[in-house]
């Protein structure tokens, strides 16, 4: 798809890509929300090419974990910088966001409940809950662009505050 109209894209292919470009974006920027979470796993030695299945015998994939991007930033944060992640999670409980939260010293995370079938990747609707440091917020069933304009107003609240206020 093409960029909106005064969006400088960057396209990346791998999770490290992904840690390289935000790496070299992160410092120019006031608010980062990572939206969409690259695979928590990698395999370890990679083939470089199609394995075909004649003659494999098998596969045995070995996985090694890929780097923490959102805890790596928000450890050399400024403190007038924003950072909002996201947790999806196939339980009901957004304790798991709430741990995540502070384990990757986040602003917010936004609590999305991935094993119902009727919200999130295969809908148009969504239903999530922001954790905040403070209190959580409810945004209750809408249109994901509903959705996504209540967490841009979360942002906006967390910005008016400072950073003291916010950890």
């Amino acid at each position: 798809m093409p960029a909106p109209p005064g969006v400088r894209r960057v396209d990346v292919e791998t999770a490290a890509d992904l840690a390289d470009a935000l790496s070299r974006e992160f410092d120019s920027t006031d608010v980062l929300v990572m939206a969409a979470a690259p695979a928590d796993f990698r395999p370890t030695n990679p083939a470089g090419k199609k394995i075909h299945r004649e003659g494999s015998g098998g596969i045995e994939l070995d996985l090694v974990p890929t780097e923490d991007i959102l805890a790596g930033l928000s450890g050399r944060r400024r403190d007038d910088q924003t950072i909002v992640g996201f947790a999806a999670e196939t339980d009901h409980d957004p304790a798991r966001a709430r741990e995540k939260l502070e384990r990757k010293g986040a602003d917010a995370i936004v609590f999305n409940d991935v094993s119902r079938s009727e919200i999130g990747f295969e809908s148009a609707e969504n239903e999530v809950v922001i954790v905040e440091r403070s209190r959580e917020h409810p945004v209750p069933l809408a249109s994901k662009e509903q959705v996504a304009d209540a967490i841009l107003d979360r942002v906006e609240t967390l910005r008016s505050g400072t950073r003291s206020e916010r950890h």
